[in-house]
């Protein structure tokens, strides 16, 4: 089935006959959340949000939690069958890192001392599916961790000590000033108003 995430018409052909959807937002703004959250109607959705989402509160304090919150918000109002993923930080954000560990190199980037508990993608699938086709979970908000906390050094040691390549990580090289996210080392580019957005979310505990 082909569909536009921000092209509600495009969309409603897409879920004719469908009674279950799994929501991934791909942008780091609401958009057409409120559009395509009417198109999804009263359809039993899980949507997959985030570990930033603080409730009860007038203003997000983290600028991730801020649209994921909206477009929660809009699921709401369009009267689904919702329930909430929330994740932390993803696994596979590490790969960033994958050329610098493998070569040995020091890693840089930014933040090296934030810490968050990192949660893999097969497992927040697997909760997606058991969400989607088991009875029981409409109205619930899961938040989604992995086993520990680590910081953004830790986990470039462990990734390092795993493969047999250890890799430093020089947490003063992992600090970036206020304003200068334009100057973040990634593996893959990012538009200035991108680093930008990842700025404010990195260095936002």
């Amino acid at each position: 089935m082909r569909g536009h995430q921000f092209d509600p018409a495009a969309l409603e052909s897409a879920l004719d006959g469908i009674g279950s959807v799994f929501l991934v937002w791909p942008s780091f703004t609401e958009g057409a959340a409120e559009a395509v959250a009417e198109v999804i109607g009263a359809r039993r959705v899980v949507v997959l949000s985030s570990g930033s989402v603080v409730d009860g509160v007038e203003e997000q304090p983290h600028p991730i939690g801020q649209f994921h919150a909206e477009v929660e918000e809009a699921v709401v109002r369009a009267g689904a069958e919702w329930t909430f993923l929330r994740p932390h930080g993803f696994a596979t954000n590490t790969l960033n890192w994958a050329a610098e560990i493998r070569s040995g190199d020091v890693v840089r980037g930014a933040y090296g001392r934030s810490a968050s508990t990192l949660v893999h993608e097969a497992d927040i699938a697997a909760v997606a599916v058991r969400a989607l086709t088991e009875d029981g979970h409409v109205g619930a908000k899961y938040e989604l961790t992995g086993p520990e906390v680590l910081t953004k050094v830790e986990q470039v040691h462990a990734i390092g000590e795993a493969i047999g390549t250890p890799a430093p990580a020089e947490a003063s090289r992992m600090e970036v000033p206020a304003g200068s996210g334009r100057d973040f080392h990634y593996v893959t580019p990012r538009s200035p108003s991108s680093a930008g957005g990842c700025h404010r979310c990195s260095s936002t505990p």
